[in-house]
């Protein structure tokens, strides 16, 4: 009977987050009940596409070690054992593409589902929460898997499918520590550390701050010592068989420079005030989720709410005489140390592997909820042995939920509360827990109304699904028609982005991506040499942007462009909020090369376009510093990076600014042309500057909108679709060119354009002497590449437009060779004039070194069962 009973309870546990969830999913129309998803944010710019690209390559594990679709090229080894290394990943295989959306609903739904089921077994089993009346464990499941935490990240997949399995393994820990064997939390704290190390090693701070408490606990020194032998061996262990991905990782990390560095301080993230105005109901969901018209804002500060009914027991707790003093002080301490690990700055960085988190604080924050669960749990225990004095802890309670409307100012707020207050101390106060099932309808309702909010204004900001398939089924056959009627080497460039990372989601190679893996250094060129503004320091990405100028585009490879098309465009909008680029402004390929209609876009070729290798002069090898700054000047660093290259000079040509005419609604700019050509324009900003919505004329034609605005369409434009250059067509010599920049503010401050034309026909004429350059490129196959040049090349230096890394083993006429660095940025091959063979093959850097640790672990673990096994 009782069997069944704790079987009943384990399925209970597991439905009813399904349960609430598809209540809120009907609430704001989330698939099924509507088009809106739970893809937003990161999900939206990043998860779609690299987990489409991860199925689409799952039988070429080749392109999973290194990719042409990221950016110019880069390591994909890192993003997979970042992203993707879940087994229920493998379940989107029996999702199409155009649908994969669903996929990421149904993985979250099951990562609720499972983190409730999996509390629940601990709760019920752990030594500290084990009690007679399971059913309450059912609710701390519950308020566990659907925390505020989970509404705010929960399209943070890859964090969640490891985060299912944190109570387990604390479960294990204990047992480890209670002087069992340590080979259940072994295994399951490598598949961990394989799954996503980055949660991973945050649970592991956790588990040296429960160790040191577990320490505190005991007094035995001969048993301590002994159990943590066990540990350090299990977990030594563990970390050498998950070296595999973590060390690889670690070194790809270590080429993102913009990330703030672990410093020794006493700074805090946030007010103290803050964390207790958290602990209570809000009608908009919680203080530090600040919704606008751009979305979510996050406030440094751990969203730690689960139910009113979690923080009552929890002020509850310090004041119950049921609870020893000792149990107290070891309870405070562990809150106390997990405090300081989300509010001072230098803990904060360790706990976030070092460094500080980008757009998502706090994210340790499921460990806050965790523990707060498990006092829950513990307290409620005494409850179904004896009836306990409530009353200091109502008073109590209720000064915080005063002083919580002193900070917040919302009645509805405090009246809300108080009525919880109440239901919460009712229903706990009566002996024996008789009414204590009513708590499960409570805490339900609690957590659907206290997160419905923000869920609301998330799932409306989501993409949409209907939109999405649209807009994959429009663009996929484009790409495809190009791919299939040219199989050599190049890259696409697109005037309408769904997001960077099109080029993963769509298959072609592209110049654009957005992943937390991309190296600072390539970021600073794309920004740059024009292809975007970088007018954040910490920006993780790099689009295409519409382009650069022609010269750029050809250099980099860039035989095909496809432009714009209104109803691909308007379906985009609907279906991703996170748009990098919408253009309806020309580009340098669009004026002067050939085009064809392919699905109703314009797809250009680009005659002047590069191959992926050609030789350079030996200048090349000379450093250039790419700032990456707004306001600095695109045509004079493309000047550098052709002659140093080339040797070709004044590639560009300034045009000076005759005259200028500000008034409340436009900046208008005259410039004369010094030679023909085609003429572009650069409108340069200041760092952490945003330029209002602009529209563009130029000699009184309207081009098109410049940063236009998501909630002010124009005709397909949506909001990203600012370009760091933009072509303003081809003029002759000695013609007058007026710019005018029509906005709508008052006080808008404009710096004036950068204006430069470019020689067309020194492009075209360098493209002619590369094709002729006598270089072969026989295959580009993901991290595999041959080259041949014949008896007529005449150089020393052959570079190709993919980023120097450390991982390209380089062979030349069967001798290896270290490959060098070009412009800061590319690599590059020293050759003999004459004939050569090339071959280059990548290898992720760090593989063979975590390799060979994952042997010695596997051979720890090995002699380890063959010693039990004689004993």
């Amino acid at each position: 009977m009782k069997s069944k009973k704790e079987l009943s309870n384990k399925v209970i546990s597991f439905v009813l987050p399904l349960v609430v969830l598809m209540v809120m999913f009907s609430i704001v129309k989330v698939f099924p009940f509507g088009n809106n998803s739970i893809t937003i944010n990161d999900a939206n710019n990043q998860y779609i596409a690299i987990l489409t690209y991860f199925r689409e390559n799952i039988l070429h594990p080749q392109n999973l070690l290194f990719s042409y679709k990221l950016n110019l090229g880069g390591q994909f080894f890192s993003v997979l054992t970042y992203y993707l290394l879940s087994p229920i990943n493998l379940i989107s295989l029996l999702f199409p593409i155009n649908k994969i959306p669903l996929f990421f609903e149904l993985n979250t739904v099951f990562n609720a589902c499972l983190t409730s089921l999996l509390t629940y077994v601990f709760l019920s089993k752990s030594k500290y929460t084990r009690q007679s009346n399971n059913g309450i464990n059912v609710v701390f499941s519950l308020c566990f898997s659907l925390s505020s935490y989970f509404f705010l990240y929960n399209h943070c997949e890859m964090w969640f499918n490891v985060i299912a399995f944190f109570p387990l393994l604390m479960l294990f820990l204990e047992e480890l520590l209670d002087g069992k064997s340590g080979w259940k939390f072994g295994i399951l704290y490598t598949v961990m550390l394989l799954m996503n190390y980055y949660i991973t090693f945050m649970i592991t701070v956790f588990i040296a701050i429960s160790y040191f408490i577990w320490i505190l606990s005991v007094k035995d020194k001969k048993y301590i010592f002994n159990r943590t032998k066990v540990l350090a061996i299990t977990g030594i262990t563990s970390f050498l068989l998950g070296s595999i991905s973590i060390i690889p990782s670690y070194l790809c990390q270590k080429m993102v420079k913009d990330q703030a560095t672990l410093q020794i301080n006493l700074h805090r993230i946030y007010h103290i005030k803050d964390l207790f105005n958290n602990l209570f109901f809000n009608i908009d969901s919680a203080k530090g989720q600040i919704i606008g018209n751009s979305g979510i804002a996050f406030n440094h500060y751990p969203h730690v709410y689960m139910s009113f009914v979690i923080t009552f027991i929890l002020v509850s707790f310090f004041f119950s005489k049921l609870i020893n003093k000792k149990e107290k002080i070891l309870t405070g301490i562990l809150l106390g140390i997990l405090f300081l690990f989300t509010w001072n700055q230098t803990l904060y960085f360790i706990w976030h592997g070092f460094t500080a988190p980008h757009g998502y604080p706090q994210r340790g924050t499921f460990i806050v909820d965790f523990v707060l669960v498990i006092i829950s749990s513990n307290y409620a225990k005494h409850f179904n042995v004896k009836k306990e004095n409530i009353k200091i802890p109502i008073l109590v309670t209720l000064l915080l939920i005063v002083l919580n409307f002193v900070s917040v100012h919302n009645i509805s707020n405090l009246i809300i509360n108080m009525l919880l207050l109440i239901v919460a101390a009712a229903l706990l106060s009566v002996k024996n827990g008789k009414y204590t099932g009513w708590l499960l309808p409570i805490v339900m309702l609690d957590i659907i109304f206290s997160n419905v909010a923000v869920f609301n204004k998330l799932s409306n900001q989501s993409t949409n699904l209907a939109a999405f398939t649209k807009s994959y089924n429009t663009m996929k056959p484009v790409t495809d028609e190009i791919n299939k009627s040219d199989k050599s080497f190049y890259r696409i460039g697109t005037a309408d982005e769904m997001n960077p990372n099109d080029p993963l989601l769509y298959d072609f190679n592209g110049l654009s991506n957005y992943v937390s893996q991309q190296p600072t250094q390539l970021i600073n060129f794309m920004s740059t040499v024009g292809y975007f503004q970088r007018t954040n320091p910490v920006y993780r990405w790099s689009s295409y942007n519409n382009g650069s100028t022609l010269a750029m585009d050809s250099l980099m490879g860039t035989k095909y462009y496809i432009g714009n098309n209104r109803t691909y465009a308007k379906n985009v909008i609907a279906s991703d909020n996170e748009l990098r680029s919408i253009s309806s402004l020309q580009n340098g390929i669009s004026i002067v090369g050939e085009s064809k209609d392919i699905n109703d876009f314009k797809v250009y070729k680009n005659k002047c376009s590069l191959p992926l290798a050609f030789p350079v002069d030996k200048s090349a090898v000379e450093k250039i510093d790419f700032p990456g700054l707004p306001n600095n000047n695109p045509f004079k660093y493309q000047n550098k990076v052709f002659e140093k290259l080339f040797g070709v000079k004044d590639l560009y040509s300034y045009l000076n600014l005759s005259n200028e005419k500000v008034s409340q609604v436009s900046n208008a700019y005259m410039y004369k042309t010094s030679r023909s050509g085609i003429v572009y324009m650069y409108l340069p900003e200041k760092m952490m500057a945003k330029l209002p919505e602009l529209t563009l004329y130029v000699n009184d034609r309207k081009l098109g909108n410049i940063n236009s605005n998501y909630y002010t369409l124009n005709n397909g434009e949506g909001k990203n679709s600012k370009n760091g250059i933009v072509a303003l067509g081809k003029f002759r010599k000695d013609e007058v060119i007026n710019i005018k920049l029509v906005h709508r503010g008052h006080d808008v401050k404009i710096l004036a354009p950068i204006v430069a034309v470019e020689d067309e026909k020194l492009v075209d004429k360098l493209s002619t002497d590369v094709q002729k350059s006598n270089v072969k490129i026989n295959k580009v196959r993901g991290n595999a590449i041959n080259i041949e040049t014949t008896k007529d090349f005449d150089s020393n230096y052959l570079m190709l437009t993919i980023p120097y890394d450390k991982g390209w083993d380089v062979t030349v006429n069967g001798k290896k060779q270290s490959p060098k660095v070009l412009i800061s940025t590319f690599m590059g091959i020293k050759l003999n004039k004459g004939i050569n063979k090339i071959t280059l093959h990548y290898e992720v850097p760090g593989v063979k070194t975590s390799g060979m640790l994952f042997i010695l672990g596997t051979l720890i673990v090995c002699i380890s069962i063959i010693r039990k096994k004689k004993r």
